[in-house]
């Protein structure tokens, strides 16, 4: 393996027996690769006993997954004393990368990396620091360079006595939202498939407010795959935003059925008044998987204008019930007239009411 990278490596099979450390362990650490090798991990630094590192390991073995341990929560793998003082830590801060160290068929055991964080978490802490300064300019200053490195660092400054260094911190964290919902719209595409995964994104980027996202979600209806067209309609639904209309009213003519009916669907919900004259189009079609649900979408609308196009329709048994329902929604006096002139001619239609 090279020895010329910067970051700690070693190896183990899979009773943590280890099986290589480089020379970056051996400088840092003071132990010696021969002083190591063959000795078990968990007994030459019992810290790792700790069942929540140890679950990890054989977690990692089992499954085969890749775990990361971030230094902010879990401080450090091995401890290794640091070369010159440091005002906030004893021990080195790790970024440490647990993955399994495979052959074709079969894990051998574990590869683990470990980077030194300690000087970027100095930084961070010196400017959270800063963020207490009397000067709001410099508060100012530390807070953007805080956002730089990691926006969630940025919340306490929320509470700031100035308005300026409150404004800052709220548009920091909402550039942070809205990567994480395009994050979230990208791991959306790969597995949307996964209902669960897709439930949780859907609640999550409906629950984020002030986030415009309408721009990216247009993009993905134009992907092949038609359920992901349906998902992302479900949460464009959520988003009050007035380009949101249009939007769903060109998916009226996506060439998948069931893309058309959620879209049907959400305009409803929204209460789309541009959407009218296409719905009722749809409805002229007399498509029943289609033209039900624009019917439905109609009656949530309540636009009075419809009445003189969907009276027709009491003469169709198909369409009637639903007719009735809007007629019961928004109909005027003349609606109730023609009503009980057309039950008064059968007996059947009145039925179809009671039922």
């Amino acid at each position: 393996m090279r020895e010329s990278i910067d970051i700690g490596i070693l190896t183990t099979d899979k009773s943590l027996n280890i099986t290589y450390w480089n020379s970056w362990l051996e400088k840092k650490t003071g132990l010696l690769s021969e002083e190591v090798l063959g000795k078990n991990l968990l007994e030459l630094f019992p810290e790792l006993e700790k069942p929540k590192i140890k679950n990890i390991f054989f977690e990692v073995l089992e499954f085969r997954t890749v775990r990361i341990l971030s230094p902010k929560i879990h401080k450090y793998l091995i401890p290794i004393k640091l070369s010159s003082p440091s005002k906030y830590f004893e021990n080195m801060q790790q970024l440490v990368i647990i993955s399994p160290l495979e052959s074709d068929k079969d894990v051998l055991g574990l590869i683990i990396t470990i980077e030194d964080a300690t000087k970027v978490l100095e930084e961070e802490y010196e400017l959270k620091e800063k963020l207490k300064d009397s000067n709001e300019k410099v508060r100012i200053e530390a807070l953007r360079k805080l956002a730089e490195k990691d926006k969630r660092e940025v919340i306490e400054a929320l509470s700031d006595e100035s308005w300026r260094v409150r404004r800052i911190a709220v548009e920091e964290l909402q550039k942070a939202t809205k990567d994480m919902v395009i994050d979230l719209l990208k791991k959306m595409k790969e597995e949307h498939h996964d209902l669960n995964v897709l439930n949780s994104i859907i609640k999550v980027i409906s629950a984020i407010p002030k986030i415009d996202i309408v721009d990216t979600l247009a993009e993905m209806l134009k992907d092949e795959d038609p359920d992901l067209r349906i998902y992302t309609i479900q949460i464009l639904e959520t988003q009050k935003d007035s380009r949101v209309e249009e939007i769903l009213i060109s998916a009226l003519s996506d060439g998948n059925p069931n893309v058309v009916f959620t879209a049907i669907e959400s305009l409803g919900k929204i209460r789309s008044q541009k959407a009218v004259p296409y719905l009722l189009d749809i409805v002229n079609k007399r498509d029943f998987y289609l033209s039900i649900p624009a019917l439905e979408a109609l009656k949530e609308i309540k636009d009075p204008s419809i009445l003189y196009y969907i009276y027709p329709f009491l003469e169709e048994e198909l369409f009637f019930p639903y007719i009735v329902e809007i007629l019961g929604e928004i109909g005027d006096d003349y609606s109730v007239r023609l009503l009980v002139e057309y039950l008064n001619k059968s007996v059947e239609n009145l039925d179809k009411i009671i039922e």
